[in-house]
């Protein structure tokens, strides 16, 4: 059978991504680059489908893994998750109702977890199937972790229009880079709008009670929120000048290509009293970006396109130059992103 070899390469457009330094000043700039998204998605390496031979596609649909033992019950009743019994494509499991991990970031700890959905193996020769409908021309990110170095794998399967069955692949058996790695990806564009079927196999390695497993599949570009997210310093107002401090949000953070949809910063005051005239800003990159001064808004203006993973300054200061207070930052709002495997994680 052909093997699936296509993966991701993406070093060139993370490096230019990571480039940028800290540049903390006053002044606007207006120039924000909007299409580092769109370049990132069109660099993707997109895993082909290839056919699925009858005589394995026989196996999976009339598997005997669906004949569950009293043993397994038993464990399944001791670890259970939503989808279970989901064992044979005739048993597959809705994949948008299995539990949801991390759906917002509200820290710089949540990446490994943002946007992936959580279930387990019971038994070390578990495996389990889920379903999602998938719109032609869309292109996915698929994705397990959580696995440890092992041979566990994700396969995604569908029915064509000539009745024949197509998957793509991570199991080490058709190509060999998905060895004992914690993590097993790739992308896929859909060929036709249809039912498209997810295959999680322990590959005979699942753990004796249960592995919990993270997985994502869903398409490459993603949209989250950002709730009250703390910017881990704080400065004492104090004169007629910013006081600065920095936030690292690049290495494992953010996904490494993002883009701001809009950023607001809120004041909190760690101790002592408060102000309502915070005037703010947050500088990466050589582009500065403020709230509206005097008004202690914490709208963030012109921030939009900005890549979230930077070394940002952050600088505020009383407007009337009336208050001294203790005073940090607490982010929310929205970003774009490219859904990618955990830094560190990468193939290649």
């Amino acid at each position: 059978m052909k093997k699936t070899r296509k993966v991701l390469c993406l070093s060139v457009i993370l490096c230019m991504m990571f480039a940028s330094t800290a540049y903390a000043q006053e002044d606007t700039s207006s120039s924000v680059s909007d299409d580092s998204l769109e370049t990132a998605v069109s660099a993707i390496e997109i895993q082909e489908f290839a056919p699925v031979d009858a005589e394995r596609m026989n196996s999976l649909v009339n598997s005997s893994d669906g004949i569950v033992s009293d043993n397994d019950m038993l464990l399944r009743s001791l670890s259970p998750d939503a989808g279970e019994p989901n064992d044979t494509v005739s048993d597959a499991y809705p994949y948008s109702s299995m539990p949801e991990i991390q759906t917002t970031l509200t820290s710089k700890w949540d990446l490994y977890r943002l946007g992936m959905r959580t279930a387990n193996f019971h038994t070390a020769d578990d495996e389990d199937w889920y379903y999602a409908n998938f719109t032609s021309g869309v292109t996915y990110f698929v994705d397990l972790r959580n696995v440890g170095s092992t041979n566990c794998y994700i396969e995604i399967y569908f029915l064509g229009s000539d009745n024949n069955w197509y998957f793509a692949t991570t199991d080490p058996s058709y190509n060999s880079v998905y060895a004992n790695k914690p993590e097993k990806y790739f992308y896929i564009q859909a060929p036709t709008s249809t039912t498209y079927y997810i295959r999680v196999s322990s590959n005979g390695e699942g753990a004796s009670l249960s592995m919990n497993y993270f997985f994502y599949v869903g398409p490459a570009e993603q949209t989250f929120d950002i709730v009250n997210m703390p910017t881990y310093n704080n400065v004492q107002l104090l004169g007629t000048g910013y006081k600065t401090y920095t936030l690292d949000l690049t290495g494992t953070a953010v996904p490494p290509v993002t883009e701001i949809i809009n950023l607001y910063m809120a004041d909190s005051f760690p101790s002592g009293g408060s102000c309502t005239e915070v005037d703010k800003y947050m500088s990466a990159g050589g582009n500065t970006y403020y709230n509206t001064a005097g008004t202690g808004s914490s709208t963030i203006n012109n921030i939009n396109g900005a890549s979230l993973g930077q070394l940002w300054t952050i600088g505020a200061k009383c407007h009337n130059n009336m208050h001294s207070v203790r005073w940090t930052g607490v982010l929310s709002g929205r970003f774009r992103c490219l859904m990618a495997p955990y830094p560190g994680n990468e193939l290649f």
